[in-house]
């Protein structure tokens, strides 16, 4: 039962609004007609969520003719990527779509495992989720733009939207709250491939649903990093609320939209235009871009002729 809004579900009627409620999400901000001929490359984990995204839009590229491609980045974390990549594969085989990998250690020269020891030798300043989600994002939008790809899906659900807007404003973040996009950003700069978030209004639990309703639950590895995300008390407590107050979670993503939209129209959308990076040459909001200011920190040399993963 959907507690928020009072509706039930069978199995087959669950799975209909679920894959309903994306197919709807991409035609309202997307449009079919933006649709037909283009690429969308999905951000794949082997996690629940970019798996489920995956799943539906593999299925609505026939109905829509577009080409679906999946992109996975390993960052080297040793017992939890290694699974999550076996099962992604055995996923977008059944799927018959293309699949590329890229690994940390072909475009840094490091794993992630071996950049948090070099962090903590540090004093441990940079946590691990701010190593891994930096590169990931750099590696994610490079390779996408390479092959072409006219947007760049992601599997961020209604629950990540209100942690990262919670986040934002505890942090007095106004610079990140103009950044942040809805479902589709906007084109800021012709390097930056424009990001795509179907699941913006489906909740993680929903998510989870699904993902077993349809048999392409992963297996249960987790990242041993997860204890030093920053957002978990905000994950915790979100979670709490939701269920003393069903519905929270979506009311909070409509204040976030409306904020937003806001802000962005008394903003000049001049300071949000990116600059290109000093250094890899790619776009940033600073003369160096936050990739390369890690690879300095953690004293990672850079390399403009990397070997990316191949097509697998």
């Amino acid at each position: 039962m959907n507690k928020a809004t009072r509706t039930n579900y069978c199995k087959e009627h669950f799975i209909k609004y679920f894959e309903y409620r994306i197919e709807d999400t991409l035609l309202k901000y997307v449009g079919e007609r933006n649709l037909k001929g283009k690429i969308i490359a999905v951000a794949t984990s082997g996690g629940k969520d970019s798996t489920s995204l995956l799943q539906v839009l593999s299925k609505l590229s026939k109905k829509y003719e577009f080409d679906v491609i999946a992109l996975a980045v390993d960052e080297g974390i040793k017992g939890y990527r290694d699974v999550k990549l076996d099962f992604l594969k055995r996923i977008v085989a059944r799927l018959e779509v293309t699949l590329y990998i890229e690994s940390f250690a072909e475009w840094f020269g490091r794993t992630l495992d071996e950049m948090v020891m070099i962090s903590l030798k540090k004093g441990f300043e940079i946590k691990p989720c701010t190593l891994c989600g930096v590169f990931r994002r750099y590696i994610l939008n490079v390779k996408a733009r390479e092959i072409g790809a006219n947007y760049l899906a992601t599997g961020h659900n209604l629950d990540d939207e209100g942690q990262v807007f919670l986040m934002n404003i505890l942090r007095g973040s106004i610079k990140n709250l103009l950044r942040e996009s809805g479902v589709l950003s906007r084109r800021m700069h012709e390097k930056l491939v424009p990001r795509l978030k179907p699941l913006y209004f489906l909740s993680e639990k929903e998510t989870t649903v699904y993902s077993v309703l349809m048999q392409i639950l992963p297996p249960p590895a987790e990242c041993p990093y997860v204890v030093f995300a920053s957002r978990n008390f905000i994950r915790k407590w979100l979670n709490v609320a939701e269920m003393e107050n069903p519905g929270i979670k979506m009311k909070l993503l409509e204040v976030k939209e409306e904020l937003c939209e806001k802000l962005v129209s008394k903003t000049r959308l001049e300071i949000m235009v990116p600059k290109l990076c000093n250094v890899c040459g790619e776009p940033s909001a600073e003369h160096m871009c936050k990739a390369c200011q890690l690879r300095t920190y953690l004293g990672l040399k850079y390399n403009p002729m990397r070997n990316g993963g191949g097509r697998q």
